[in-house]
């Protein structure tokens, strides 16, 4: 599903940037692969079950999965705003909400897709508890902002500001 879903949204993007999206699109896919398999070899989460056909230790949906949701944000906020600035902010603003709100209490916490690993050194130990009470760490959700600003900070300014387009 999420290989159809991630073609779409790279074609709805190709007449704007050209081949530079699926420059962008096989960066998000080499970049969550990697992030995801050291991450979980980590031991913070790991995948259960549930999820279809794994290479190591990553479902080879989870790739595909930050493919379709960097670029349906970008997407979505370009069809609202007009600011390269705002639209690369919101389109991050976007995912840190989506997986605040709803990808981690639902396919994490009810469905078990992942499951996390509290860790007591984790890479953010130093954010107080009280306020790190959420369903995933606070790196997750720090994760799920700043990956979508760098790489649709690659498209918006790429081919806007540094004129490159391939």
């Amino acid at each position: 599903m999420f290989f159809v879903l991630s073609t779409l949204t790279t074609l709805v993007l190709y007449p704007f940037y050209g081949l530079l999206v699926v420059v962008q699109a096989l960066l998000i896919l080499i970049a969550s692969f990697v992030g995801e398999h050291i991450v979980s070899s980590w031991g913070y989460y790991h995948y259960t079950d549930k999820n279809d056909f794994f290479i190591g230790n990553v479902p080879v949906s989870i790739p595909l999965f930050w493919v379709f949701f960097i670029q349906m944000s970008l997407i979505v906020s370009k069809f609202f705003l007009r600011s390269d600035s705002l639209i690369v902010f919101v389109s991050a603003l976007i995912l840190f909400l989506l997986d605040l709100l709803f990808l981690e209490p639902f396919l994490s916490k009810r469905k078990k897709y992942w499951v996390w690993t509290p860790k007591e050194k984790g890479m953010f130990h130093f954010i107080p508890e009280e306020i790190n009470n959420f369903t995933a760490p606070f790196g997750n959700y720090f994760t799920w902002f700043v990956f979508p600003v760098l790489m649709n900070t690659l498209l918006v300014f790429g081919i806007r500001y540094l004129g490159i387009c391939l």
